[in-house]
């Protein structure tokens, strides 16, 4: 099974662990942000991360006050009087206190505030269709001319079968529902359509690159997939590791960290991987043949580049257009 999907990064700050919008651009463009939100049914609240991010800078205040406090109170010690020493240092020690006894508070408050965080979405292109799910999907253009039939065709299913091309029933038995075994002229295809993209990725200035299915959670939690996709991924708590279910997660960590200067941008990767889904929530929906399978493999376009519109568009279309040119040869 071979899918090919764009994707593009534009990164505004190096914040792996959270989203890609800070809270000064949250703050003065909260209506956005929430109407983003909506759009894209992510289940945040707006106005209640905003009382969260109030929240965790009132403590900080707070916590930075006491904290010049007990510096001014600790030079007063320099020429006191014994007197005054006992004095300086029972006020130190009780703002100590007071700032020992803030910091649970102050960690409770930015674990609330960082899982608001996680929710908040990017602001979609003005010139994105809005609609309830995919019924709301907009057709731009047709290519090529549909292919018309004197007889009633097979489906994918039927093709397999009657080639014997795959083992469905048998490796089900094996590895369990939603599993497949290409087997012959098909296994061949695939692999021979998985190389044909990479190349013609390649073409388009790609670096082709293999990643392992396995990444951390703050990878997951970098694209966007944790923590609300979280029951559809399959966890290994031995190894406190994840399967990934597409390249783009382990691609988007791979610069973690790393300061990058705009010479250095873009980075176009052609990534591929085998996948892992866990298909939570699908049980009798699209159970027949190669539809809903829990393992593929994949081919990913991956692009990071410089926090810019124009360019962002660019080279959206590129990856667009390199996906148009796959199919239609």
């Amino acid at each position: 099974m071979v899918i090919l999907r764009p994707l593009h990064f534009s990164p505004t700050k190096s914040n792996w662990s959270s989203t890609m919008l800070d809270l000064k651009f949250i703050r003065e463009n909260a209506d956005a942000v929430a109407t983003a939100a909506k759009q894209k049914r992510t289940g945040l609240d707006v106005e209640e991360l905003l009382r969260a991010d109030q929240e965790v800078l009132t403590l900080k205040r707070k916590s930075q006050a006491l904290n010049e406090e007990k510096n001014a109170n600790a030079k007063k010690m320099k020429g006191a009087t014994p007197e005054e020493r006992e004095a300086i240092i029972a006020r130190g020690r009780e703002v100590g206190q007071e700032i020992e006894s803030l910091k649970p508070a102050v960690e409770i408050a930015e674990a609330r505030l960082q899982e608001l965080m996680y929710l908040v979405p990017m602001i979609p292109s003005a010139d994105t269709p809005i609609g309830p799910d995919d019924s709301g999907n907009v057709e731009a253009y047709q290519w090529g001319k549909k292919p018309e039939f004197t007889f009633k065709p097979k489906d994918h299913v039927e093709l397999l079968n009657v080639n014997n091309w795959a083992e469905l029933e048998r490796i089900a038995k094996v590895s369990g529902s939603r599993s497949y075994a290409l087997k012959g002229e098909l296994m061949l295809l695939e692999s021979a359509i998985l190389m044909y993209a990479m190349q013609k990725l390649v073409s388009k200035g790609f670096t082709p690159i293999q990643v392992p299915a396995m990444a951390r959670e703050f990878a997951f939690i970098g694209t966007g997939n944790f923590p609300t996709g979280k029951d559809q991924v399959y966890y290994l708590p031995d190894d406190d590791i994840y399967l990934s279910g597409t390249a783009e997660v382990p691609l988007n960590s791979l610069h973690a960290g790393e300061i990058m200067s705009e010479a250095e941008l873009p980075i176009m990767y052609g990534g591929v991987s085998p996948c892992f889904r866990r298909e939570a929530g699908s049980a009798g929906r699209d159970v027949r043949g190669l539809i809903r399978v829990h393992q593929f493999n994949k081919v990913e376009q991956y692009i990071m580049c410089k926090n810019d519109p124009e360019e962002s568009e660019r080279l959206h279309q590129l990856l667009l257009k390199t996906s148009e040119e796959i199919l239609q040869d």
